[in-house]
């Protein structure tokens, strides 16, 4: 057993120890996987746009304008939906990719007072070139899973089945 994968054990499990009685172990020790995971890619998607001259928060902004491109367009109010930041954190950071020259607003021409965004060709550059080297890296680092049953398509038909649990528990009244 390698030692980062003791290290890792150690500490779920001493973060185990201090859990109410209560509570499922198996349960929560996978929901502080998750956390980590987001951790990790948080920093790995962090490290990459930084080269890019961008934060990684300015890149997830950046995946999910250029994801929604098969829209007409996209409204920075839908924007702070889909990625659960507030209209003034919205403006602030379509303020800096805009001033990058990775970003523009235009006007909803049947709607005055409509704003859509749409990224540059350049920052359609950078965040092709982002999201290519993050894939790289995980296709590489998923490979360490592929000898358990199912492999990589198992992972992904278990991350969706949790995610939508999750999205339609948050979104039930």
């Amino acid at each position: 057993m390698s030692v980062k994968v003791v290290r890792k054990a150690y500490d779920v499990t001493r973060e185990l120890e201090g859990i109410p009685a209560n509570i499922e172990p198996n349960s929560f020790a996978i929901t502080l996987y998750l956390v980590r995971m987001g951790v990790l890619i948080g920093q790995l998607m962090d490290r990459i746009a930084r080269r890019f001259d961008i934060s990684g928060a300015d890149s997830r902004l950046m995946s999910a304008i250029s994801a929604s491109r098969s829209a007409s367009s996209l409204r920075p109010s839908e924007l702070g939906v889909r990625l659960g930041l507030s209209r003034a954190t919205i403006t602030y950071r379509m303020d800096r990719l805009i001033t990058k020259g990775l970003a523009e607003r235009s006007t909803d021409e049947s709607d005055g007072r409509a704003l859509h965004i749409h990224l540059t060709s350049r920052g359609q550059e950078v965040i092709d070139a982002i999201m290519t080297e993050i894939n790289l890296i995980c296709i590489e680092r998923l490979g360490s899973i592929d000898h358990l049953p199912g492999g990589r398509e198992a992972m992904k038909e278990f991350l969706d089945t949790l995610v939508d649990v999750w999205e339609e528990a948050e979104w039930r009244p």
